[in-house]
């Protein structure tokens, strides 16, 4: 895609990480434009968030969705969260060996 936009473009010349990311979301979409046709809302979305380098995980405010959840899963949520810690592991570790 470079080298169609600027065919002195070769191994040699430099490209910053701004252009080079401006790069990768159109190959992005024209991709998933050649597989799927058209974007949709979730794919717009992903594309936006690679253009603004910011993580789509930010997006999601578990705090203000947490009264939607059933009570069995925000018991995983905890558990998974608890899981996750060093703390745990090396519990599990110390367990498992003795």
């Amino acid at each position: 895609m470079i080298q169609i936009e600027h065919l002195d473009f070769n191994l040699k010349p430099v490209l910053s990480i701004s252009e080079l990311n401006q790069y990768r979301q159109k190959y992005i979409a024209n991709y998933l434009i050649s597989e799927v046709g058209e974007l949709n809302a979730l794919e717009h979305d992903v594309l936006k968030t690679l253009q603004d380098h910011d993580p789509i995980s930010n997006k999601i405010n578990l705090e203000s969705d947490s009264s939607k959840f059933t009570f069995g899963q925000r018991l995983a949520d905890h558990i998974a969260t608890f899981g996750g810690h060093w703390r745990f592991i090396i519990i599990f570790g110390v367990f498992i060996v003795v």
